[in-house]
Parts: structure tokens; C-alpha cells; sequence
């Protein structure tokens, strides 16, 4: 059933004062829109959705009268928490479950974003099942316990919000039908306007009908590397199952071999030097990427990795040497960019790596960090502990997976 925190209307002679909240009224707005006008409902002339803290519109009230009646309902022009009117409306709209209270209708993304079961927060990874197949959402580290959803689903490019007003239907509905049908009936879709709604799908996760880079930023990101990659592979695994595996934060492991610069195995600093230099000439302009220890190659980097108990194959633009040596290898200033996914908490020493990032960067360099989940928070403070004494300037935790910096 749904539910509202306190009375929405007035009282027929007067004499009762409601509170009329913001998420309550929009509610219960929705109901009456959804209802046919021979139920006593608005449907085929809806009441306008703006509403007003505290006070019920004439328009409002006079229509719960007249669906209060049509229902032979107790006349009273309110209606109250798990009451009967409100049950009635909930009954004839096929209105959704567990909707968020006290909630205004402009803050209820980020509200159920929050929530323990939104698609980001359960998502621990994605992949790709086979070249062009599906895509996988994992639900834990291993990729063990996983769910597929096909490509069309999610709106990679271009996102139907760019230009556009969000609007997100009031509650989660049980399922993506009721969802849908909920968002083919709303009064607000009209040109300039692109509505959605959230359900709940397989594993009692929360989805927005609509996924892209609006409502779901950080697995657009992660699919789009995935298929990123996947382009890479293409051409020298076009038969082989791709079994890449990234976090939200960044590709976690990639067996897929391909072809590949052959990886200098430098045994000094001068050669070591020497083979940064090279592939920093081979960097785009203006795009000076170096990848540290870890796993999740970003394309196109040069990796600064020893290599050590590590079952890689075939990384690219490598630089045999441990992440705390990256300011011995790569000139002052030469770097616009660093990067390290997935690394182990005492794999790398970062008060003296961050230092050496600080040297190795220009100014205005970035520096994001995601280390590997285990001993997260502790992991991440020890990284952001190094980076802001090695003077970094804007350290932060971003959304509680990785560190972000930057050099003044």
C-alpha cells in the first residue's frame, strides 16, 4: 500500500488543518491522475502537479470530495494515513509499494539512490558475456553470484536526459511493467519533459526505467569501459569469450590475450628512464596517462607495475618497476595523469609513491586511486593521508571506492 506521513487536504466545514506535505500531496496527486473520472478520479482531466508546503489547492481538495463520494466514501475532503480513501485511491490506480516518505518530490532520486538496494550500491561489477552478448551485473567481488541484462536496456549514448528535465515518478513500484505503465499515464510527459520511474527487479534491486549517465553514472561508466575493451579484443579474440570483470571504479581483471608491444624488462634506473620516455612520446598530446601497480589497466596508459605474484599476460606500454620508483622514472612535470585500480592494501608504500606522483605530475595533474576492496576504509584514508603530505591539494573519498587529488 501506499504510503503518506500525515494528511493530505481540508476539512469539508473547515475545522481541520492539514499538513499537506510536499511528497504527500504529489502522492496523492498521482492517484487521483490515474483514476478514471467515472471512479471519481482525474485521469482525463488531471489536477495540476504543483503543489504548495502546507496547503491543499481548492483544485485538490474539491477532488477528493467528489472521488470520496463516488466511492461512497466518509465525505470529509482529507485523506489519511492507511486510511480509507487512501486505500481506495491505492486499489484503483494500481499504485506502487514502499514509497519514500517526507520526501519532496525534487529530492526523491538522490533519496532512493541512498537506499541499500539501488542498482549502484548492489552492483559490485559488470562484464560482457561473449563479444556483442549481454551485459553482466555482478553482485559481489568474485563475480560468482550475477545476473545478465541485454545492451538495449541501458542508454549509453546519447543520455535522453541531456537538454531535458528529469522527472521521477513518487514511489518504487513492485515491478518494471507497473513502472512503465505509471510513466505512459503521467500528466508531466510532454516536450522538453523525459519521466521515469523506479521498480524493483531481479534480486530485489531498485531500477530507474530509464539507466543512463543521469540516473546511474557510475555503472554507465563501467559498461562503457567494458565495452571500451571489448572494441580493443575485438579483432584479435573474435571468437573467444570475453571474460573481462570490472568494479564500478575500474577494470579488475582481464584475461583475454591480445596482441601487444612486447614489456621492457629493465633491470636499471637509466634504462628504466629511457622506456618511459619512449612511451610518453607515444602519448597523445596533452594526454600523458601512467597506470600504477594493481590491476585495471586504463587503455592506452603506460603501466608502471613489477609484475610480482600477478597472473597478467600481455600488458601493454609497460614499465617493469614498483609505483613507489614513479617519481625516479618519469621527468618532473611530465605526467597529466595517474591512475591505480584494485590495489592490495600493503602492496604499495604511498607515502613514498604519492611524493613521487607530485613530482611526476604537471600542475593541474590528477591523481584516482581504487584500491582493492578489502580494508577499504582503511586503505583509503592511509592513500589520502599520503597524498595530502605530499602536498596535494582537493584529497578526497569519493564515493567511498576511491581517492581523488590534485596538484596545485
Amino acid at each position: 500500500m501506499s504510503r503518506i506521513s500525515a494528511s493530505v487536504g481540508r476539512s469539508d466545514n473547515g475545522t481541520r488543518q492539514c499538513h499537506n506535505l510536499p511528497a504527500d500531496q504529489s502522492l496523492v496527486i498521482g492517484l487521483l491522475n490515474r483514476i478514471g473520472q467515472a471512479q471519481g478520479g482525474r485521469r482525463e482531466n488531471p489536477l495540476p502537479t504543483n503543489v504548495v508546503r502546507g496547503a491543499a489547492t481548492t483544485d485538490l481538495y474539491q477532488a477528493i470530495l467528489a472521488f470520496q463520494r463516488a466511492q461512497h466514501l466518509s465525505v470529509d475532503g482529507h485523506v489519511d494515513p492507511e486510511q480509507a480513501t487512501l486505500r481506495r485511491l491505492d486499489e484503483l490506480a494500481g499504485a506502487p509499494t514502499a514509497a519514500i516518505r517526507s520526501t519532496p518530490t525534487a529530492d526523491l532520486p538522490d533519496s532512493i539512490h541512498r537506499s541499500a538496494n539501488y542498482v549502484e550500491r548492489r552492483v559490485h561489477g559488470v562484464g560482457i558475456v561473449g563479444l556483442g552478448g549481454p551485459f553482466r551485473l555482478d553482485l559481489d567481488a568474485n563475480g560468482t553470484r550475477n545476473f545478465t541484462m541485454p545492451r538495449s536496456r541501458f542508454n549509453l549514448s546519447p543520455d535522453p536526459f541531456s537538454g531535458n528535465a528529469e522527472v521521477a515518478l513518487t514511489g518504487i513500484y513492485p515491478n518494471e511493467p507497473q513502472a512503465l505503465a505509471a510513466v505512459q499515464s503521467s500528466v508531466a510527459r510532454r516536450p522538453g519533459f523525459v519521466v521515469y520511474a523506479h521498480y524493483r527487479g531481479p534480486e530485489n534491486i531498485i531500477f530507474p526505467t530509464i539507466m543512463s549517465a543521469t540516473t546511474t553514472p557510475a555503472l554507465i561508466r563501467a559498461l562503457q569501459r567494458a565495452l571500451d575493451e571489448e572494441r580493443q579484443y575485438a579483432q584479435a579474440a573474435s571468437s573467444t569469450l570475453l571474460q573481462a570483470f570490472f568494479t564500478l571504479a575500474g577494470l579488475r581483471y582481464a584475461p583475454v590475450v591480445r596482441a601487444a608491444p612486447a614489456a621492457a624488462v629493465a633491470t636499471d634506473l637509466q634504462a628504466l628512464r629511457q622506456t618511459a620516455q619512449t612511451l610518453l612520446r607515444n602519448q597523445p598530446a596533452g594526454r600523458a596517462v601512467v597506470n600504477l601497480a594493481g590491476a585495471g589497466e586504463v587503455s592506452g596508459a603506460i603501466n608502471l607495475n613489477p609484475l610480482v605474484g600477478q597472473q597478467v599476460q600481455a600488458i601493454p606500454n609497460l614499465v617493469r618497476a614498483g609505483a613507489e620508483m614513479v617519481g625516479e622514472i618519469f621527468p618532473a612535470g611530465s605526467v597529466s595523469r595517474i591512475v591505480a585500480n584494485d590495489v592490495i592494501l600493503g602492496q604499495v608504500n604511498w607515502a613514498t609513491t604519492a611524493r613521487g606522483c607530485f613530482t611526476a605530475l604537471r600542475s593541474g595533474g590528477t591523481v584516482s586511486i581504487a584500491p582493492y576492496a578489502g580494508q577499504l576504509a582503511e586503505h583509503l584514508e592511509a592513500i589520502a593521508a599520503a597524498l595530502r603530505s605530499a602536498g596535494f591539494r582537493n584529497v578526497a573519498v569519493e564515493a567511498g571506492r576511491f581517492v581523488t587529488a590534485i596538484k596545485p
